[in-house]
């Protein structure tokens, strides 16, 4: 007899498999390719506006702040029209964010009335089709 074990020549072996992965391609909409074209690495368009829609693709971007004459200030950023209308509509009736406590003070009915349209007409003009990357804050 020889040294050699051959016990195994005869053992048959699963063939080998390979695991294929499909990747799907989507391309970017209009506002992450300017957005990647001006270097910068994210980027809001309007979530909450219908698909077709003028604002839909565009760019939304609002720094709203409440103050107060004490100079207190209550602030937040929204990126989609939704948001807005819920802050504005926050800011009008006092409640959540908007409330104010010991430390802000209070805040005038006039100056959260005034600062609600301000939000209203950055949705208006994004419904218009148009980016919106601005700060809104109360005349006093």
């Amino acid at each position: 007899m020889t040294g050699i074990n051959n016990n195994n020549k005869y053992v048959p072996q699963a063939p080998k498999t390979y695991e294929v992965r499909y990747v799907e391609y989507k391309e970017p909409s209009k506002i992450v390719q300017f957005a990647n074209y001006l270097g910068m690495s994210t980027a809001h368009n309007c979530s909450s506006c219908s698909a077709g829609s003028a604002g839909r693709d565009k760019y939304f971007e609002l720094n709203i702040i409440l103050c107060n004459a004490m100079g207190a200030k209550i602030s937040s950023t929204v990126y989609n029209t939704d948001s807005a209308a819920s802050a504005a509509s926050d800011i009008v009736i006092s409640t959540g964010h908007w409330e104010g406590t010991f430390g802000t003070g209070g805040f005038r009915q006039k100056n959260r009335n005034n600062l609600s349209e301000k939000i209203n007409e950055a949705v208006r003009r994004h419904n218009k089709g148009n980016s919106i990357n601005e700060t809104v804050t109360n005349d006093d």
